[in-house]
């Protein structure tokens, strides 16, 4: 009787926990395992406890089959963490440049704003996915909350091939664009 008793309690604490998590299989890249979290059942836009789908996760391993397969079951690449990022700001601000190039071939919006008011364009780390942003339509003017244009997030990082770049598409500083009453 206390063995029933013990192999029932464990099935029910496996099955309860399910095994790993999707969100703990995303952050091992383990795509076995999202796999089968998914045919089992798993919301693919499910947030954990800190407001991540399973693809912000994947964003941050930089992990591109996993988010190729997660996108191809429905997730959503403008869903917002509860700091209003989208994992495109994640991608931008990690030097992701294919999984830039994935999202946005997948619908992700340009211009999404954070709570703070930063875009993907703010964060980009590098000068190629500022370009990618910028031939996809972001607005190389955009301010944040603060009053931050990409440019000026740009030449406060001393990335100077970012801010050419930026300048050579009509990007401007908070001060230049006030000086024009914009």
């Amino acid at each position: 009787m206390k063995h029933i008793l013990i192999t029932t309690i464990a099935a029910v604490v496996l099955v309860g926990c399910g095994g790993p998590s999707i969100h703990q299989a995303t952050i091992d890249g383990e795509i076995a395992l999202i796999r089968r979290e998914l045919s089992n059942g798993a919301n693919v836009n499910e947030k954990n406890e800190d407001g991540y789908t399973p693809l912000h996760l994947a964003m941050k391993s930089g992990h591109k089959r996993i988010v190729e397969l997660l996108i191809a079951k429905g997730a959503d690449v403008n869903a917002k963490f509860e700091g209003g990022g989208t994992p495109l700001h994640i991608a931008a601000v990690l030097g992701h440049n294919e999984i830039v190039e994935l999202l946005i071939a997948k619908g992700a919006n340009v211009n999404a704003k954070s709570e703070g008011g930063l875009t993907p364009l703010h964060l980009a780390t590098t000068k190629e996915i500022a370009e990618l942003l910028i031939a996809e339509g972001a607005d190389v003017n955009a301010k944040t909350k603060r009053g931050l244009t990409p440019l000026g997030v740009a030449i406060k990082q001393k990335q100077t091939e970012r801010a050419d770049l930026l300048r050579k598409h009509g990007g401007k500083t908070a001060e230049e664009l006030k000086a024009e009453g914009k």
